[in-house]
């Protein structure tokens, strides 16, 4: 829920698009760490399949528009 309230926060600002994006990058990087470190948990709830493969993903993230 607070990384949602994050990611609100960041899209509500002032921020130039610029900003916006770098601050919307770091809130990425917190989900991924919140995801592995919860995956038993979320996968338990229905939320997420099984990872099929074992490599590390990049540090690299593609944005997706929303």
């Amino acid at each position: 829920m607070r990384l949602l309230q994050e990611y609100s926060q960041i899209e509500t600002s002032n921020l130039t698009e610029k900003d916006k994006l770098r601050e919307i990058l770091v809130w990425n990087q917190k989900l991924e760490e919140f995801e592995r470190n919860n995956r038993k948990i979320i996968q338990s709830r229905g939320f997420l399949r099984p990872v099929q493969s074992s490599t590390p993903s990049s540090s690299v993230t593609p944005l997706t528009r929303i």
